[in-house]
């Protein structure tokens, strides 16, 4: 087993990927000591020992259509959560700043909703103006299900990572979620 964490360590130093079977074999290994140091050396060679941090804003709350059973954004829940189109500018800004005083290296506002569409990217440019100009942070965005012109715009706004998570596999997705398809989130 020493052997395969070895060869598998020059694999990945070397930036090879490694295979499928080599990633079962190692999911097999008996030894999980050894194998959790070998995932800490590559992450050590690749990243040092510096935490990367990213904070989020929730920029818009509530009020969303969609039926993610886990999320209280959703309308079809009810929650009590606090709803509003798009957060105060005051309020977005002093997060911001208190985040970068904190260190935080990325800074994502997240929406609610199934994709922001074109008066609520008006919305957000402010924010990010603000942000990006204001901070050493690097910003991303999380804004639901949007096409490529979207993108394009949020990333002439300063935005270079964009999040739309898998909350579940491919098979499990619509006991989650039958609003909107894992497909959905793949193409976004």
């Amino acid at each position: 087993m020493h052997a395969l964490l070895a060869r598998t360590w020059d694999r990945l130093t070397r930036g090879e990927a490694i295979d499928r079977d080599t990633a079962l074999a190692l999911a097999e290994c008996p030894d999980r000591g050894a194998l959790y140091s070998l995932a800490d050396n590559v992450r050590r060679h690749f990243h040092g020992s510096r935490f990367h941090l990213c904070s989020i804003i929730n920029a818009r709350s509530g009020n969303c259509g969609e039926d993610c059973r886990f999320c209280s954004q959703s309308s079809r829940h009810q929650t009590g959560i606090e709803t509003y189109r798009v957060i105060d500018l005051e309020q977005a800004r002093e997060q911001a700043r208190d985040n970068d005083a904190h260190g935080v290296d990325r800074l994502s506002l997240v929406t609610s909703g199934r994709a922001l569409d074109n008066r609520g990217l008006d919305d957000m440019e402010p924010l990010y103006r603000e942000i990006g100009g204001r901070t050493g942070m690097r910003l991303c965005a999380s804004m639901g299900l949007l096409d490529e012109p979207r993108l394009a715009r949020l990333r002439r706004m300063g935005v270079d990572r964009y999040h739309c998570n898998l909350e579940t596999c491919r098979t499990y997705f619509p006991a989650v979620c039958t609003s909107h398809g894992y497909e959905d989130k793949i193409r976004t």
